[in-house]
């Protein structure tokens, strides 16, 4: 089975909150078809 890693970033202080919320919800949607199941989750938080 092929294993992925999602990731999402500021890219600037100008960004809003939402904004990683926003990419991981994309990316989840796209994760979530049979090709590559979602089996875990964990998030860090990393200040700049």
């Amino acid at each position: 089975m092929t294993r992925v890693a999602l990731y999402a970033r500021y890219s600037s202080d100008n960004q809003r909150d939402a904004s990683i919320e926003d990419q991981l919800r994309h990316l989840r949607r796209i994760a979530h078809s049979p090709w590559y199941p979602v089996t875990s989750r964990e998030c860090t938080c990393r200040p700049l």
